[in-house]
């Protein structure tokens, strides 16, 4: 998991869940911009809790379906 382009600890627990939930939704990158508010970040925190396999990745989704669209931009990964 690379935040603000700096690679985090492999081992820590939290931060290798996030990477792989991010992964598994098929999420290259995050932008969060000024202004984002609690709700916006609930939103993607439920999508990213979601199992991605019962329904669409969040990577997928287009961007009126997109979790906290105001102040949050999702990227899919770009192996596709």
């Amino acid at each position: 998991l690379i935040i603000d382009g700096v690679a985090t600890e492999a081992g820590h627990p939290v931060l290798s869940d996030l990477a792989r939930r991010l992964h598994d939704h098929e999420i290259g990158v995050l932008v969060f911009r000024k202004g984002i508010v609690a709700r916006e970040v609930k939103e993607l925190l439920r999508a990213l809790a979601a199992d991605p396999e019962e329904g669409v990745p969040v990577g997928q989704l287009s961007d009126g379906e997109q979790p906290g669209r105001d102040h949050l931009t999702v990227h899919p990964v770009g192996y596709r």
